[in-house]
Parts: structure tokens; C-alpha cells; sequence
């Protein structure tokens, strides 16, 4: 993690569960973290309880449902240091309900935070580090291990996860062969007990659980391998 020490993040849905370990561990490793979700009471304080030598924590509060949202972020971090070296899209939302009985209104707002939030930051990304020449970064998609369809419930959210993933396949192959040294990583986790999702983990009391910590714990080693070598994607599933 020595390379990224001063560099700056983006991590979107911070302010608990995967999102909240990811912030903190990035700021332990030096890293200076944009910590961004709708409530940043918890960021707050996380800012002030960092050990010395830590990345400085800047919590900020946007809806990255609203695309004018997502834009205004950026044009903060452009103005605050020019852009970011690391972005994690972590939101996602998980909404219950069959293919025949869930309304438009739940698809389209998975839809949204899953895919179109991943994809408008991804690109604003991408823009401030192509303004600014810099020629090297990393862009972690956090998405999810393949699901069992007979899991009553979570197939639409199910499909944005599947489109996640190619378009994390894409963007790479896309980088690639313009020659640019971005690397982009799909982490997929099992299933993880975090306060945000107790209600999914409830659901399956049979399958032994990842902790947020572990999947901070992915990210910060795909971070940290060479830079000549890309994890594309890192699945993770705990052993019970």
C-alpha cells in the first residue's frame, strides 16, 4: 500500500457496514478518503479517531441516486485536490420482491444505484484523471458471489450484480486497449453480516457469514499487489 500513501479515494456508501471498513481501512494505510452517503454523522466521527499517520477523512453528504448529485461531488473533489486515484463504488441497494410482483419504481431505483451510480462515477472518474494526465489508477467495483436463483426475492437485484460484473469486464478490456494503467477489480462477496443487510442475513441463517472487515481486507490487498499485475475479479466466500 506504500505507492497509494497520500493519494486520494472515493468509497460511495461509507457511512456503515462494507462501505464504513473500507473508508477506515484505506485511511489507516495512508490513504486521504472522500467518504461519501447520504448520512455522514458516523464519518464524522470516524475522521476524528484515527491513529497518527493516518489519510485525512473528508465525509460527503450526496444522494448518488440523483445524477446532479453525483456531478456536484465531483466538481468538490476537482476543486479540493483535483481528482481521485482510487474509487470504490460500494452502494447497492437490495430490494425483496418475485419478477412478478415488484413494481418499475423498485426496478428502476436498483437500476439506478446499482448500475448507473457505479457507471456516472466511474466516468467522472476516469474524466479528472485523464485532466489532470495522470497515468495510473484503480477502480474497485464491490458486487456480490453468484447467487442461487431458487433465492426467492433477489433476482432483479440479482441481475443488476450480473451486469455489474460485465460491465467491470468491459471497462477493463476498454482501458486496456487504449493503453491506460488503470487497473478495475470486481470484489464479490458472499454473504456478509453487516448492520445494513441484517435483514438478508436473516434470511439465510445456514451460510456462514464474511465481516465487513474481511472485504476491506480485499480491497486493500488487490491495492496492494504489484503494479503489473491486475486481480479482475476476487471472489470471497467464508469457510464454516
Amino acid at each position: 500500500m506504500e505507492r497509494w500513501q497520500g493519494k486520494h479515494a472515493l468509497v460511495t456508501g461509507a457511512s456503515a457496514g462494507i462501505g464504513f471498513a473500507i473508508a477506515e481501512g484505506l485511511a489507516r494505510a495512508g490513504v486521504n478518503v472522500f467518504a461519501c452517503a447520504r448520512n455522514v454523522s458516523t464519518l464524522e466521527g470516524l475522521a476524528g479517531s484515527l491513529p497518527p499517520n493516518s489519510g485525512k477523512v473528508f465525509p460527503l453528504k450526496a444522494d448518488l441516486s440523483r445524477e446532479n448529485e453525483i456531478v456536484d461531488l465531483f466538481k468538490t473533489i476537482q476543486t479540493q485536490c483535483g481528482h481521485v486515484d482510487i474509487l470504490v463504488n460500494n452502494v447497492g441497494l437490495s430490494l425483496f420482491g418475485g419478477l412478478d410482483s415488484q413494481s418499475t419504481t423498485e426496478w428502476r431505483l436498483m437500476l439506478d444505484v446499482n448500475i448507473m451510480t457505479a457507471a456516472i462515477c466511474t466516468k467522472e472518474t476516469l474524466k479528472l484523471l485523464d485532466e489532470d494526465k495522470v497515468p495510473s489508477g484503480h477502480i474497485i467495483n464491490i458486487n456480490s458471489a453468484e447467487w442461487d436463483p431458487t433465492y426467492e426475492g433477489l433476482n432483479f437485484c440479482r441481475g443488476t450484480k450480473e451486469m455489474m460484473a460485465a460491465l467491470t469486464k468491459a471497462l477493463h478490456t476498454e482501458l486496456t486497449k487504449k493503453k491506460r494503467k488503470i487497473r478495475v477489480t470486481s470484489i464479490c462477496p458472499g454473504l456478509v453480516a453487516s448492520s445494513v443487510i441484517d435483514n438478508l442475513t436473516n434470511c439465510f441463517p445456514d451460510i456462514t457469514a464474511l465481516s465487513c472487515q474481511d472485504v476491506a481486507n480485499g480491497v486493500l490487498y488487490v491495492l496492494s499487489v504489484p503494479e503489473h499485475v491486475v486481480i479482475t475479479e476476487l471472489t470471497m466466500l467464508a469457510q464454516g
